[in-house]
């Protein structure tokens, strides 16, 4: 996992367009956010890998899924906010599944430097928590 640098929300994320599919949203639980233009957006600031293992999107069956930091359910109010969004795979996406980010953080590598949380190690990745307790 790297860090990466959010690009622009698009245009058509208007606040009038996220505020209409927020409500279709809370009303209907259907997706508000399956759009080409939304995919590439995300797609473009994560050079097309998954924002979490950095995995190639769009080879093989490793397609993407628009990924909802804060879990679309628990915070439907975010379910459109452009700084929610982000490009996973399917593996990640389902193994977050409905994960509350809000009172069980984890990385967002939007945010937060993934350097600072881990380190390589003889070709295994650790937390750097895990190697301060050691000591």
């Amino acid at each position: 996992m790297i860090k990466l640098e959010k690009s622009p929300k698009p245009e058509k994320l208007t606040d009038e367009f996220v505020a209409e599919k927020t409500e279709d949203f809370k009303a209907t639980k259907k997706t508000v956010w399956n759009y080409d233009w939304l995919k590439t957006a995300l797609t473009d600031s994560s050079f097309n890998k998954c924002c979490y293992t950095e995995i190639e999107l769009g080879v093989e069956s490793k397609y993407m899924e628009v990924e909802h930091f804060y879990h679309k359910d628990k915070y439907p109010e975010r379910v459109l906010d452009w700084n929610n969004l982000l490009p996973s795979c399917k593996t990640c996406n389902g193994n977050k599944g409905d994960h509350d980010v809000g009172s069980e953080p984890i990385i967002n590598p939007y945010e937060e430097n993934p350097k600072e949380f881990f380190i390589l190690n003889k070709e295994c990745i650790k937390r750097k928590m895990d190697l301060i307790r050691l000591k």
